[in-house]
């Protein structure tokens, strides 16, 4: 069953490097036997001060804060402002170290001119800078200067939590300052649940969270965060999902390293098994089915094939087609991965060299010859085009000429200037005859329509 899912909006030195920046050592265990009401407060007394309130400020003129939800909301009950506007949302986070870092989601500081923490028993408002962000695992990592050693959150091991156990989480929902709310872990691997690239494995809780939750921690009965707060179900009540810590380490450990995140790139298209393909020697419709191998890529090279079925990367069995990206997006730049694949009824294992995911832009972009324009488009489909028109964009490399003018992948481009177009060739065309000129894109974005103008 699909639910409709929505982000949890806002509402109204020196350091080595090649260390951990959090710690993982576990609390004292509370009563390991049944849990009592008690416990719960005990937790919260004990975690609290770890948690953050995150204000900030969005300009919502500018270009690329269109893509904000928070525009969205706005512009739909009040229409475009039209001018420079400026509204404050709020978010959650939590300390992670004693020097002043903090972890919370990229929306909650996307976009943000300003960001704002304040502490628990605090009535100072702290400066935030932005260490980095990981926008594929909606992740940000915050830094505060501060003159004093900070009350920290543990880090635990998500792998380890089972169906069933107590998860607390406490937050800002609707600016409602650390509250604090329980349930029990309702599933796990959660994938499929928000339309977007982004690697996603969520943790589900029926623990009470809400807009304004969003980047805050989900601890378990120990007193460990295992999880991010991140989304909810909004067509119903006690389905939240919370990114697991254990993905989060990695990141964190690159944020601080880099400012940004290097993934690992394999280079295959996948889809999931049928139950007719798997008479060929898969079982129960294991594995990652590779329909297209881009040319040049680490898989490429390897000698996989389209129609291989990937079953095993390193040493993780593949139950389901879409943890082979995670995996990979998890390994090290470099590493040698064996893959265990089923090919013409045959199990055989391939020696995989994993590269730099900006590999991947650099192949992508000789492939389809995006040329200066950093975009590619298609002919849009039946139930996506206007009156017969449009086309929609494919791939739109960021910080291109076009990018930074405000287009964004899946942009349906109904006119260039006052021509409609309704094919790539027609779309090509129309741009090589007014270089050199002012071009204005006619867009629909979701339910909106809106211009776009620059100059080829």
């Amino acid at each position: 069953m699909k639910f409709k899912i929505f982000i949890l909006l806002f509402l109204f030195l020196t350091i080595d490097v090649s260390a951990k920046i959090w710690k993982e050592k576990s609390h004292k265990k509370l009563n390991p036997g049944v849990i009592k009401t008690n416990d719960f407060s005990r937790l919260a007394q004990r975690l609290s001060s770890s948690v953050v309130n995150i204000q900030v400020e969005i300009d919502f003129y500018k270009r690329e804060g269109l893509d904000n939800p928070m525009f969205r909301y706005y512009e739909h009950f009040f229409g475009n402002p039209g001018k420079e506007f400026k509204n404050k949302g709020l978010g959650t986070g939590f300390i992670i170290n004693e020097d002043g870092y903090i972890l919370t989601n990229n929306h909650v500081i996307e976009h943000a001119t300003l960001i704002k923490i304040s502490l628990l028993d605090d009535e100072t408002i702290y400066d935030a800078r932005v260490v980095g962000v990981d926008k594929k695992m909606d992740l940000a990592l915050l830094k505060i200067k501060v003159d004093k050693k900070l009350s920290f959150a543990y880090l635990g091991d998500s792998d380890k939590l089972r169906v069933g156990d107590w998860v607390v989480a406490i937050g800002n929902p609707f600016g409602l300052q650390h509250t604090v709310t329980a349930g029990i872990v309702s599933a796990k691997g959660r994938k499929d649940i928000i339309n977007s690239k982004g690697y996603y494995n969520f943790i589900q809780t029926d623990a009470s969270i809400n807009p304004g939750n969003s980047g805050g921690p989900l601890f378990d009965i120990n007193g460990n965060v295992v999880g991010i707060n991140t989304a909810i179900a909004s067509s119903g009540q006690g389905i939240g999902f919370a990114i697991p810590i254990n993905m989060v380490k990695g990141v964190v450990e690159q944020l601080i390293k880099f400012g940004k995140v290097k993934r690992a790139w394999l280079g295959v298209t996948i889809q999931r098994v049928s139950k007719s393909f798997s008479k060929t020697g898969s079982k129960n419709s294991e594995g990652a089915l590779v329909i297209d191998v881009v040319k040049d890529s680490p898989a490429y090279k390897s000698g996989i094939l389209k129609g291989d079925l990937i079953l095993k990367f390193g040493n993780k069995k593949l139950k389901k087609s879409n943890e082979l990206p995670i995996l990979v997006s998890l390994s090290n730049i470099g590493d040698e991965k064996k893959l265990l694949i089923l090919r013409d009824g045959e199990k055989r294992i391939v020696i995989v060299k994993l590269e730099d995911s900006d590999s991947e832009k650099k192949v992508a972009i000789k492939k389809n010859r995006k040329n200066q324009l950093g975009i590619d488009v298609r002919k849009a489909t039946k139930k996506e085009r206007k009156k017969g028109k449009g086309v929609v964009v494919n791939y739109i490399e960021e910080n291109s000429l076009i990018f930074n003018a405000g287009i964004r992948k899946n942009d349906l481009i109904l006119k260039i200037n006052d021509f409609e177009v309704s094919s790539k060739e027609e779309f090509q065309n129309e741009l090589k005859k007014r270089k050199n000129s002012m071009i204005i894109f006619y867009i629909k974005r979701k339910k909106s329509y809106l211009y776009v103008a620059f100059r080829l």
